[in-house]
């Protein structure tokens, strides 16, 4: 009896720390889950599923019994079962999921989630490339229409796949250290970034690493610009930017030479937005829409579709309801990020927003940390010495 009352006072003095443990476990095994989805590594989709099942149970369980509010827990319940019934309708669960690690988040060290990321991302990744050199699984090799460079994958099922998680893994460093970088780290970096366009030749991943670069350069100036435009205006902006990724491919036409010429730059992308436009309607919980893309080992491809940005897809596939949460989930990180001088955070918001109109990863974990910062407990970290005026937002 006197041992099961020191066990039962352990657990409850030990409280947060379980808790803790058993969120960061699910997220190593969610986030590798992703990550092998994504690859020519002998997994199967039903392997992936159960992990993926495996890691939301364990991440569940944390929020059953480790979240501090119980009304919270059952709007967290309910929330994930409409996204489940949406994930249903369009065949692609990824927010639903990820929700569920957006809300075990809570309470959670956020440096101890970026390290979990970068740690998770890093040694698959290593895995991955390791055994696509020594020809264990195959290696995409594939080259840009009209152009002579041949383009690898690396073990991804497409060299844009895994050039944009060198992206993702180079700006979880960048937060990690706040985007101020020593001079080896700035060769490193430039390093990776010539690496990855030799390898992938992914011009698009290859100029957002180099504005990360820049932007670590010039972080006090675009601090200062955003203080100076405050979180609202930059909401606006945020909002207008995500819309016109939106609505340039529902009015694209190749009529028009600026639109054509747009669309030679973005591969084509505005083409198969227009497309999804005039053969699907926008629903409110979301559809599924057939897809071929290019990616793992196959032959010529005749019929060709896919939607590459994350924006239009969001909106087509899960609808007006996912399409909505997300907005709220950017606009409430800008307003935390800015109020609490988290620039780190919102410099790689803002890289990844930009990042989202022009790949479709937005939703997958292993692609896109930074919704996991919006509940989790960020004190120090990612703070900026330059402070607002007076510790207000305009």
């Amino acid at each position: 009896m006197l041992l099961a009352s020191n066990k039962f006072n352990y657990l409850i003095k030990n409280r947060f720390k379980i808790g803790e443990y058993l969120y960061l476990i699910s997220l190593i095994i969610y986030i590798s889950a992703n990550y092998l989805r994504g690859t020519m590594l002998p997994v199967t989709e039903t392997e992936v599923f159960r992990l993926t099942l495996f890691a939301s149970f364990i991440c569940a369980i944390k929020i059953l019994i480790f979240n501090k509010n119980t009304y919270k827990t059952l709007f967290v319940f309910s929330f994930v079962l409409l996204l489940y019934a949406i994930g249903k309708n369009s065949l692609d669960y990824d927010v639903c999921y990820y929700t569920l690690f957006i809300f075990g988040a809570e309470d959670i060290k956020f440096d101890k989630i970026i390290k979990i990321f970068m740690f998770s991302l890093g040694i698959i990744m290593l895995i991955s490339c390791v055994c696509s050199i020594l020809n264990i699984i195959p290696n995409v090799v594939v080259s840009r229409s009209g152009g002579t460079a041949l383009r690898q994958s690396l073990g991804a099922l497409y060299p844009t796949d895994f050039s944009a998680r060198v992206f993702a893994l180079m700006l979880a460093y960048a937060v990690f250290k706040n985007f101020s970088f020593n001079v080896p780290e700035y060769l490193i970096l430039v390093s990776a970034i010539l690496t990855v366009n030799c390898i992938t030749n992914a011009r698009m991943d290859v100029l957002l690493m180099i504005l990360l670069v820049v932007l670590s350069l010039i972080k006090g100036k675009i601090i200062q610009l955003i203080k100076y435009i405050g979180y609202k205006k930059l909401n606006i902006l945020t909002i207008a930017f995500i819309f016109l990724n939106v609505l340039l491919p529902y009015f694209f036409t190749k009529k028009l030479v600026l639109f054509k010429k747009l669309d030679d730059f973005l591969s084509n992308r505005l083409f198969y937005g227009n497309l999804a436009f005039k053969n699907y309607n926008v629903e409110l919980l979301g559809q599924y829409i057939y897809q071929v893309g290019n990616g793992g080992v196959h032959r010529a491809i005749n019929n060709y579709f896919f939607i590459d940005v994350s924006y239009v897809r969001i909106l087509m596939m899960q609808g007006f309801i996912v399409f909505g949460y997300t907005l709220f989930l950017i606009i409430y990180n800008n307003k935390k990020f800015v109020s609490k001088n988290l620039w780190g955070l919102l410099l790689a918001q803002l890289l990844i927003l930009l990042s989202a109109a022009i790949d479709h990863h937005f939703w997958e974990i292993s692609y896109n940390f930074i919704f996991l910062a919006s509940l989790s407990v960020i004190s120090n970290f990612g703070r900026d010495s330059l402070s607002i005026n007076n510790g207000k937002i305009r």
